[in-house]
């Protein structure tokens, strides 16, 4: 599986923190995105960090990116398969992390719209808080014990 590009490359531009946040998001399952928008919703001081860290794989999501594995790896072996879906799990959840707010918070907009208003509605400062938040928020990855037991 191939890694995000560096972080120098995307780092001051938009429309590519944008793409990486939709090919992550588009990896959840519906149910998944749907629990991630009720979590940044949520009048929660740690609002942003708390909806990435609630998520957990489910089935549809495990189907999702075992299909992405298979598709670049077809001759991986089945337990090692399961170690590389539960690390690319974490991996999509940290990429959200540090993409940052304002992407996700875009990106969620065209999948499931309304999404920008519910997270206003629910604090006046994140309403405000247009810059992205992924220095403060890298403070709490998605741990191993969190995804599955996996190691990296």
């Amino acid at each position: 599986m191939l890694k995000n590009p560096p972080f120098q490359k995307w780092k001051a531009e938009q429309d590519k923190k944008e793409a990486i946040a939709r090919k992550a998001l588009l990896s959840l399952s519906g149910s998944l995105r749907d629990k991630l928008c009720e979590g940044l919703a949520k009048p929660e001081k740690s609002w942003y960090d708390a909806a990435l860290n609630s998520l957990a794989m489910d089935d549809d999501t495990r189907a999702k990116i075992l299909a992405e594995v298979k598709r670049d790896a077809p001759s991986m072996k089945a337990p090692q398969v399961d170690k590389v879906v539960v690390r690319c799990f974490r991996r999509k959840v940290n990429t959200l992390r540090c993409i940052g707010q304002t992407a996700l918070l875009s990106m969620l907009e065209e999948i499931r719209p309304g999404v920008k208003a519910s997270v206003q509605a629910a604090g006046p400062s994140r309403a405000a808080a247009g810059a992205d938040s992924g220095s403060a928020a890298v403070a709490a990855p998605v741990g191993d014990d969190a995804a599955g037991g996996a190691a990296d």
